[in-house]
C-alpha cells in the first residue's frame, strides 16, 4: 500500500477509523520500535533545499533508499553531493590531447618576451592585491 501525503488537506471532521498498512523501507517519522538510522549530527546544516518530483520519480528514489537503509533525504543527499563533486572536478581539469600538450610545453620553455598587455594586467593585479 502506498502512502500518500496530507499537507496541505483539508483535516477530515471525523478521525477515520484505525487501519493497518503495510510499508516498506524505513519510515523515519512513523517507525515505532525499530532502530533508527544513524543520522549526521545538525550541527552547521541550517539550509533547505526543496524541490517538485513526480511519483513515479518519488517511488524509484523511495525503492533505492530502501535497498540502501538510508533515509529518502540522507539517500539523495549523498547521491547529489557525490555528482556535484564529479562536476566541479571535471571543471577543475583540462584534458590536453598530445598535439596540445605539445604545444602547451613548448609555449612554456619558450622564452618569449610578454607582450604588452599582459605586463599591463600584471601591474593592474598587483595593484589590487598590494
Amino acid at each position: 500500500m502506498r502512502l500518500k501525503s496530507t499537507i496541505g488537506a483539508a483535516k477530515p471532521a471525523v478521525n477515520p477509523p484505525q487501519t493497518t498498512i503495510d510499508t516498506y523501507g524505513y519510515l523515519p517519522y512513523t517507525a515505532r520500535g525499530v532502530e533508527p538510522y544513524r543520522r549526521m549530527p545538525m550541527a552547521g546544516r541550517t539550509e533547505r533545499l526543496e524541490m517538485r518530483i513526480s511519483p513515479e520519480q518519488k517511488e524509484i528514489l523511495e525503492r533505492a533508499a530502501a535497498a540502501t537503509g538510508q533515509p529518502l533525504t540522507g539517500f539523495a543527499l549523498s547521491h547529489l553531493l557525490e555528482r556535484a563533486r564529479e562536476i566541479e572536478e571535471r571543471q577543475r581539469t583540462t584534458v590536453l590531447s598530445r598535439r596540445d600538450r605539445e604545444r602547451f610545453l613548448s609555449i612554456l620553455e619558450s622564452r618569449a618576451a610578454p607582450v604588452p598587455a599582459l605586463k599591463a594586467a600584471a601591474r593592474r593585479l598587483r595593484g589590487r592585491i598590494g
